[in-house]
C-alpha cells in the first residue's frame, strides 16, 4: 500500500511540474534588436527583460501560458506558448506615438518635425488640481513657464511669464492666448475642463508668426472635440474643503500688554495701561486674524460633457459649474461655462463652429482687510459680520470703526461673456487649402462697491462721529470689451518622395473696443436700499470709450528632407493704431532649423540605446504695442495722442465775475515718437530619447534681448501735469532688457508587470538683467510694501540688475550697550538702546538713500517641478511637487505688525531684561527707524518646496463596468497644497504680481490654502 501511495505521489508531482524554459529574441521592423523589452507571463508578475542583443530566456509554468511582450514606442504583442520553446518576435512601431501632433501657429506639426521651443500639456494633466485658473494647473509642468499666484482669492488668476519678465509695465509680460484660433491679449478665463491640449510657443522662432503680440510668448489652447462614433457622456465632479495652513503671528492679550510696557519703558508715562479704559479687557483674547478666516470653506466643480457624431459631423458640448467659498470672510466665486464645438466635413470642405459662454460672480474681500485685523487690540471683544452698531471701549475707536465698515462692505464683480469663431477650410487642389477664420469675443464686467453706514459708541453710549460713518457710498463701474478677428490664409502641404514642404500665407485684421460707465452716489435711507434711485445725491458720473486696431500680413515656409533635415522661416508685418503713423509698422522675421541625427545611417548601431536625437536652433523677432491695460488707463489705446477731459469749468470775465463757462483741458503730455518694443530671441535645443522612448530628455538654452521697452514715466509737477488717473505720466521707450536661461525636461515611463509608472521633472533657470534705461533716467522705484499707509519703495529698475530688484539699507542687529549707542548717535542722534543699527554703506556719516544696496529680487534663481504617477491594475497614485529657490520676499504685513506693535516677535525684543536680542525695541513713533521699510530687516528668504497635489484613485474593472453599462468609472481623493516647506514668516512665499515692482512684495496678499477633496469621473 505504501508503494502504491508513493507511485501516485510521484505521478502527481510530475503532472504539476510541467514548467520549462522558453528562449527567443525581440527586434523591430528593421530587424534591429530591442533592448530592455519586457517579456511577461500574462496575468502574473513573472517576467524578464531582453539583453543587449534583444534576447531573453524565461521559465513558463505550462504550455497554456501566454507571453506578453511590451516596449515603449512599439505595439505590444500577446503570444501563446503551445509546444514551442523558441520565438523570434518582431514588434511593430507605435506610429501614433511617433507621429504625435502638436499645434503651432496657424498649423500643426509632428513632434519630430518641430524646430522651435514648443511644450505641450494634455487635458489629463490639467485636471489634477482643484482650480478655476489654467495657470495654477500649469505650475511646474513646463520648463520655462513660470506661474506665480498673485492672490489665493476665489476666482483669481495666476501671473504667467514665459522665459522671464519681458516688460516694465503692469501686465506687459502676459503671453498671448489663442483659443481655437481666437486671440486674447489677457487670460481668457477658460475652464480647465474645456481644454483638450495646451501648447506654449516659448521662443521667437515659433512665436514670430503672431508678430506684434507675441513678445511674451504664446499659449495655444485647443478645446475638446467630438469623435465619430456613438454618443459619449462624461461627468467629472468633485467636492472639497479649504484650510489655511499658515499665518501671521500676532500677539495675544498678555503679550500685547507686555509689548505696550516695553514701548513705554523709558517714558515718564510708562505706567500707562490700556486696560485703564477697558476694565474687562483681560476677559478677552481675540485673535483678529482668526476672526477673518472661514475655515473649511467648501469648493466644488461639476463638469458634464456630451460628444459624438459621424464621419461627416462631430460635436462636443461641455458645461461646467464651479463654486468656491473664500477662506477669508466676504469672499467667494461662482462660475458657469458652456462650450460647444461642431465640425462638419464633406468632400473638400470642412466647416467648424466654436462657441463659448461664461458667467461669473465674485464677492471680493475688503481691501487691506488683514492690515485692519493686525491693528486691532486683542483685549477687545470680537464682532460678527453684519454687525453695524458696536461699542468700543478704550482709546482709538477709529481703528474698530474702519474694521466694522470693511466687514460690511459689498464689493462685487459680475462677469459675463461670449467668445466664438467660424473656421472654413476648402481644399482647392491636392494639398492646397483656402482658410478663413472669423470670430471674436464680448466681455461684460460689472462692478459694484457699497460702503454702508455704521455706528460706534463708547461704553457710556455716546455716539463717536470720528469712528462712525453716517453716510453710505455706492459706486457702479461697468466695462464692456469687444474683440473681433478676421484671418484669411492659404496653406499648401505636400510630400514628394523624401521631400516634405509646407507654406502658409495670409492677412489678419483685429479690432478691440472698450466702453466704460461710472456713477457714484451717496446718502441712502438705509443700508438695505443699495440702488442709485434711492440715493439723495449723485456725486459723479462718467463715460469713456477706447478702440485700437491691428493689421498683420504673414508668411511661413517649412521644409523637411527624409525626416532628417528640417527648416522653417517666417515673416510678419504688423501695423498698430497705438503708434503714430510714422512708427506704425513693424516687421518680425524668424528662422529655425533642426537635424534628426538619429535618422542617419551612422546612428543605427546605437539607436537601441539612444532612439531619438535631434538638435534645434531658432532665431526670431517679436514685438509688443502694449501700453497699459485698456479703459482703466485711457492713455493706453492712443498713447501718442493728448487726452482732453471735460467738466473742468472756468470763470470768464472781469475780476469777481461769477460767469462760469464749460471747459476742458489736456491733463498730460505725450511723446509721439514712441515705437514698437522688439524682442530678439535665440534658442538652441536638444531632444533625446533613450531605451526606445522610456527616457526622454529635452534641454534648451536661450537668450532674449528686449529693446525699446515702453513705460509710463512720471514727470515733475512743475510741468503742470495732473497726478489723478496717472495723468502725470508720459509713455516713453525707456530701456532694454535681457533674459538668458536654461530649461530641462526629463521623463521616465515604464511598466513592470501590472505596475505602470511615469516620472516627469522640469528645471528652469532664468537670468533677467536690465541692460539700460533712457539717458535721463538712472533708476525707477516702486514696490511700496504697505497698503494703508505711506511707505518707502523697496524695488527698483536699475541697469545691470534684475528688473524689480530690492535695493535696501542693510542693518546689523540692535544697539546693545551704551558704548555702541554713543558711537551710533554720530549717525542718528535720536537713537536709543535697542534700536536697529543701520549700516553707513558709503561712509559719509549719514544714513540716507545713497546707502541702499542690492539685496536680491523677487525672481527666483531657479524653479523645478516633479510629477510622479503610478498605476496598478485599477489603482492610481499621483504626486506633484514644485520648488522655487533664491527669490526674496519683503514681508509688508510683518513690517506693519511691528509698526503697530502687534507682532508676537516683539515679546522677545531688546530690553534691559533681554539685552542680547536682535529684535528692535518697539517705539511709539510711527516713522521710527525700527520700522522704516527702506531697511532690509523685513526682507526674507522666499525659497520653498511645496507638495502641490497627492491623489489616490480607483477605476472599476471592465467586467463590472460592462454590467453597469458604463465605459469608465473612477473615484479619487486628493490633497492639494497640503504642505509647504519654507523659512518665510508670512502666509505664503509665492508672491506674484502683474507689476514688475511688486513681484516678491507681500502686501497682505490673500493666502493660498490647502484643498482636500473627493471626486469621481464617469463615462457611458
Amino acid at each position: 500500500m505504501g508503494i502504491m501511495t508513493l507511485i501516485l505521489l510521484l505521478s502527481s508531482m510530475n503532472v504539476f511540474a510541467q514548467s520549462f524554459l522558453v528562449k527567443g529574441s525581440v527586434a523591430d521592423e528593421e530587424q534591429l534588436p530591442i533592448i530592455g523589452a519586457y517579456v511577461l507571463i500574462k496575468g502574473t508578475s513573472t517576467g524578464t527583460v531582453t539583453d543587449l542583443n534583444g534576447k531573453f530566456t524565461i521559465e513558463v509554468p505550462n504550455k497554456n501560458a501566454v507571453l506578453q511582450i511590451t516596449s515603449v514606442g512599439y505595439v505590444s504583442q500577446d503570444i501563446a506558448i503551445g509546444d514551442r520553446t523558441k520565438f523570434d518576435i518582431v514588434l511593430g512601431y507605435d506610429t501614433e506615438a511617433l507621429e504625435e501632433v502638436v499645434v503651432i501657429g496657424y498649423g500643426e506639426q509632428t513632434k519630430r518635425e518641430v524646430t522651435g521651443a514648443i511644450t505641450q500639456v494634455k487635458s489629463e494633466d490639467l485636471d489634477r488640481l482643484a482650480t478655476s485658473d489654467i495657470g495654477t494647473a500649469l505650475q511646474g509642468q513646463m520648463a520655462g513657464v513660470s506661474v506665480r499666484a498673485a492672490s489665493g482669492a476665489p476666482g483669481s488668476n495666476s501671473t504667467i511669464t514665459i522665459r522671464g519678465v519681458t516688460s516694465f509695465q503692469d501686465g506687459g509680460s502676459e503671453p498671448l492666448y489663442v483659443v481655437d484660433g481666437v486671440t486674447y491679449t489677457s487670460n481668457p478665463n477658460i475652464s480647465p475642463q474645456e481644454i483638450e491640449s495646451l501648447e506654449v510657443l516659448k521662443d521667437g522662432a515659433s512665436a514670430a508668426i503672431y508678430g506684434s503680440r507675441a513678445s511674451a510668448g504664446v499659449i495655444l489652447i485647443t478645446t475638446k472635440r467630438g469623435k465619430a462614433g456613438s454618443m459619449k457622456v462624461n461627468l467629472d465632479s468633485y467636492y472639497g474643503v479649504q484650510k489655511i495652513t499658515s499665518g501671521i503671528d500676532v500677539a495675544g492679550t498678555n503679550d500685547h500688554l507686555y509689548i505696550n510696557r516695553l514701548t513705554n519703558l523709558f517714558k515718564e508715562s510708562g505706567k500707562f495701561n490700556p486696560l485703564d479704559q477697558n476694565k474687562q479687557g483681560l476677559y478677552y483674547d481675540t485673535d483678529w486674524m482668526q476672526e477673518l478666516q472661514n475655515d473649511m470653506a467648501p469648493i466644488q466643480n461639476h463638469s458634464l460633457r456630451i460628444s459624438g457624431g459621424s464621419d461627416a459631423l462631430t460635436y462636443n458640448i461641455t458645461g461646467t459649474l464651479f463654486d468656491q467659498q473664500g477662506v477669508l470672510i466676504g469672499s467667494d466665486y461662482a462660475r458657469q461655462t458652456v462650450r460647444a464645438n461642431t465640425t462638419y466635413k464633406k468632400g473638400k470642405l470642412q466647416f467648424q463652429v466654436n462657441m463659448g459662454l461664461n458667467n461669473s460672480l465674485a464677492n471680493n474681500e475688503p481691501w487691506a482687510l488683514q492690515y485692519d485685523a493686525i491693528k486691532q487690540a486683542p483685549f477687545l471683544p470680537g464682532i460678527n459680520p453684519g454687525q453695524t452698531d458696536v461699542v468700543v471701549p478704550g482709546a482709538n475707536p477709529e481703528n474698530m470703526g474702519r474694521f466694522v465698515g470693511k466687514l460690511n462692505q459689498t464689493n462685487q464683480t459680475a462677469n459675463s461673456g461670449y467668445n466664438g469663431n467660424i473656421r472654413v477650410n476648402y481644399e482647392l487642389f491636392n494639398g492646397f487649402k483656402l482658410n478663413a477664420n472669423i470670430g471674436g469675443s464680448v466681455a461684460n464686467d460689472n462692478r459694484k462697491f457699497f460702503a454702508p453706514t455704521w455706528s460706534v459708541y463708547d461704553t457710556d453710549g455716546e455716539y463717536l462721529l470720528n469712528a462712525s460713518n453716517p453716510i453710505a457710498d455706492l459706486k457702479y463701474t461697468d466695462y464692456k470689451y469687444e474683440r473681433t478677428i478676421q484671418e484669411y490664409t492659404a496653406t499648401y502641404n505636400r510630400k514628394f518622395g523624401k521631400h516634405k514642404v509646407g507654406f502658409v500665407g495670409g492677412v489678419t485684421f483685429e479690432t478691440s473696443k472698450g466702453h466704460r460707465r461710472y456713477i457714484h452716489a451717496r446718502d441712502f435711507p438705509s443700508n438695505d436700499t443699495q440702488s442709485i434711485g434711492a440715493a439723495n445725491e449723485i456725486t459723479a458720473a462718467d463715460q469713456s470709450y477706447s478702440e485700437n486696431k491691428n493689421i498683420g500680413m504673414l508668411a511661413r515656409v517649412q521644409y523637411a528632407y527624409d525626416n532628417r533635415y528640417l527648416l522653417s522661416a517666417s515673416v510678419r508685418r504688423d501695423g498698430s493704431s497705438r503708434f503714430h503713423e510714422s512708427n506704425r509698422w513693424g516687421i518680425f522675421p524668424s528662422v529655425s532649423a533642426g537635424w534628426n541625427i538619429s535618422e542617419e545611417k551612422f546612428w543605427e548601431p546605437i539607436k537601441t540605446t539612444v532612439s531619438n536625437f535631434k538638435i534645434r536652433y531658432g532665431y526670431g523677432e517679436t514685438g509688443s504695442d502694449k501700453a497699459g491695460q485698456g479703459l482703466q488707463n485711457l492713455m493706453a489705446d492712443l498713447p501718442y495722442q493728448s487726452i482732453v477731459i471735460p467738466q473742468v469749468d472756468y470763470v470768464l470775465g472781469r475780476e469777481g465775475s461769477d460767469n462760469l463757462m464749460f471747459g476742458s483741458i489736456a491733463p498730460t503730455f505725450v511723446d509721439k515718437s514712441i515705437r514698437w518694443e522688439t524682442n530678439i530671441s535665440q534658442n538652441i535645443g536638444v531632444d533625446m530619447e533613450f531605451l526606445e522612448g522610456r527616457i526622454t530628455l529635452s534641454t534648451d538654452y536661450y537668450k532674449n534681448d528686449k529693446q525699446d521697452m515702453l513705460l509710463a514715466v512720471q514727470i515733475p509737477p512743475s510741468t503742470g501735469a495732473i497726478a489723478a488717473n496717472n495723468y502725470d505720466r508720459v509713455w516713453q521707450n525707456v530701456g532694454n532688457l535681457s533674459n538668458e536661461g536654461i530649461e530641462i525636461a526629463l521623463g521616465y515611463n515604464n511598466n513592470i508587470g501590472d505596475v505602470k509608472f511615469t516620472v516627469n521633472g522640469t528645471f528652469t533657470k532664468n537670468i533677467n538683467i536690465v541692460q539700460s534705461l533712457a539717458p535721463s533716467i538712472e533708476s525707477i522705484s516702486g514696490g511700496e510694501p504697505m497698503l494703508i499707509r505711506n511707505s518707502e519703495p523697496t524695488t527698483f529698475l536699475r541697469p545691470g540688475y534684475t528688473a524689480g530688484s530690492f535695493f535696501l539699507i542693510p542693518t546689523e542687529g540692535t544697539i546693545k550697550t551704551p558704548e555702541e549707542l554713543s558711537a551710533y548717535q554720530e549717525l542718528i542722534p535720536s537713537a536709543q538702546l535697542g534700536d536697529l543699527k543701520y549700516v553707513d554703506v558709503n561712509g559719509d556719516g549719514v544714513i540716507d538713500q545713497d546707502d541702499r544696496v542690492y539685496q536680491g529680487s523677487g525672481t527666483p534663481q531657479w524653479e523645478a517641478g516633479l510629477n510622479l504617477n503610478v498605476a496598478y491594475k485599477g489603482f492610481d497614485l499621483g504626486l506633484q511637487l514644485f520648488g522655487s529657490y533664491g527669490a526674496k520676499v519683503y514681508n509688508g504685513s510683518r513690517a506693519y505688525a511691528y509698526l503697530t506693535k502687534r507682532s508676537a516677535e516683539l515679546v522677545n525684543a531688546w530690553s534691559p531684561y533681554n539685552p542680547t536680542s536682535e529684535i528692535p525695541m518697539p517705539r511709539d513713533e510711527i516713522e521710527h527707524y525700527n520700522t522704516r521699510t527702506f531697511s532690509d530687516y523685513f526682507l526674507e528668504d522666499g525659497s520653498y518646496l511645496r507638495i502641490q497635489n497627492i491623489s489616490l484613485g480607483y477605476t472599476l474593472p471592465k467586467s463590472v463596468l460592462n454590467k453597469m453599462k458604463m465605459s469608465n468609472l473612477r473615484f479619487y481623493v486628493s490633497a492639494q497644497n497640503p504642505f509647504t516647506f519654507t523659512k518665510y514668516k508670512g502666509f505664503d512665499p509665492e508672491v506674484g504680481s502683474q507689476s514688475i515692482f511688486l513681484r516678491g512684495v507681500d502686501r497682505g496678499n490673500y493666502p493660498i490654502s490647502a484643498v482636500y477633496r473627493g471626486g469621481l469621473s464617469l463615462e457611458f
